[in-house]
């Protein structure tokens, strides 16, 4: 592999710079630097700008177009205060369009999710009730109150609908119940033409992901995670227990699978990241390359791995898988690892320097 990129200034001068997001059909990255956000072009290999006006940012969350994405941030360092954003993506090739959506108070808001069903709208949860939000029309399409507080909600994807597991948040006396049991969600919501409907849901999954263009169902059951197409009459098995992958992505043009994995000893005394590349043709495995950071974006298109690592003082960086990788890192390659991304080829890297992102905070008149 080839060290591309790097964001972690010099030796001398150590810089920790943490990946937001990205977005592939737009060819852009998102980092950020302490409250100084730095939006970066895949495509052009620049930066496109960097900006304070957003805060400390949290978190960024992509809608399922990649066309938005909703920023929640705070004005100082521990505030007390959220504020949301939209960032519109599909400009930011030209110029860095944002609208602000309002403030939340810390024990009120909880997560933004990305919605399958509608690609330009996320779900917005608060403590007691959680919204519909169309990203593009900027407003509110549907929201459904709870009599309870909640804690979390978890999306299951399905072909037809979607499941919403409602997690509330538990007394004292609950929690050390539930201590030695699974967690199973509080209610079910099935979700279908921008209507919620409760339901009795009996079936138990860790995560189920549909992928509407292939027509592809990627679902886990009891820590085993499974393939499943329209066409196939039954799941395939992709991974046993030990290895629990949790994000995918599907290459159209080659059949492979793509993932992020945490592979677990068989005692489960340790867990280590990995990269996967999986043929659907014959489910073979044909890469594993270690990681040292979950905090990771796979680009299908240029083959690139962008990787947040919080150790090792390599900051954020992005590399290039190679054809030859494929050859020297196959299935073997979880028993015994050869390759770390800290001995890759970084003879041609560009790095970025914090004197360098901020001389483009001056270009737009911040400082």
């Amino acid at each position: 592999m080839k060290k591309v990129v790097s964001f972690s200034g010099s030796y001398a001068k150590f810089i920790l710079v943490h990946l937001l997001g990205m977005s592939e059909k737009h060819d852009i990255l998102f980092l950020h630097y302490m409250d100084i956000l730095i939006i970066y072009s895949l495509q052009d290999e620049k930066i496109l700008y960097t900006t304070k006006k957003l805060g400390f940012i949290q978190t960024m969350t992509l809608t399922t177009s990649e066309d938005y994405i909703v920023v929640i941030s705070e004005k100082t360092a521990s505030s007390i205060t959220k504020y949301a954003y939209i960032i519109d993506v599909n400009q930011l090739n030209r110029k860095f369009v944002y609208h602000e959506l309002g403030k939340f108070h810390s024990t009120i808001f909880k997560s933004v999710i990305p919605l399958n069903k509608l690609p330009n709208s996320v779900v917005l949860i608060e403590n007691k009730r959680f919204h519909v939000f169309h990203c593009e029309k900027l407003e509110f399409t549907k929201t459904v109150k709870s009599k309870k507080r909640i804690n979390a909600i978890e999306v299951l994807e399905f072909p037809k609908r979607d499941i919403f597991e409602v997690y509330f948040e538990k007394d004292d006396a609950e929690e050390v119940i539930e201590e030695t049991f699974i967690e199973k969600p509080d209610l079910y919501y099935s979700f279908e033409n921008l209507q919620f409907e409760v339901i009795d849901f009996q079936e138990e999954y860790e995560f189920s992901y549909w992928f509407n263009d292939e027509k592809v169902q990627i679902f886990s059951k009891a820590n085993q995670t499974f393939y499943k197409s329209e066409a196939m009459p039954k799941p395939q098995r992709l991974t046993n227990e030990l290895i629990r992958p949790f994000a995918f992505k599907i290459e159209k043009n080659t059949g492979i699978l793509s993932m992020f994995a945490c592979i677990h000893s068989s005692s489960d005394e340790y867990s280590c990241c990995y990269f996967i590349q999986m043929r659907l043709n014959d489910y073979e495995i044909v890469l594993t390359i270690p990681l040292s950071s979950i905090l990771t974006q796979y680009h299908s298109g240029k083959q690139f791995i962008i990787v947040s690592d919080l150790g090792d003082d390599m900051g954020c960086a992005i590399y290039q898988i190679e054809p030859e990788d494929k050859l020297k890192y196959s299935y073997d390659n979880f028993t015994a690892p050869r390759f770390s991304l800290l001995n890759s080829d970084d003879s041609t890297c560009r790095n970025y320097s914090l004197k360098e992102i901020r001389k483009h905070l001056k270009l737009y008149g911040e400082s």
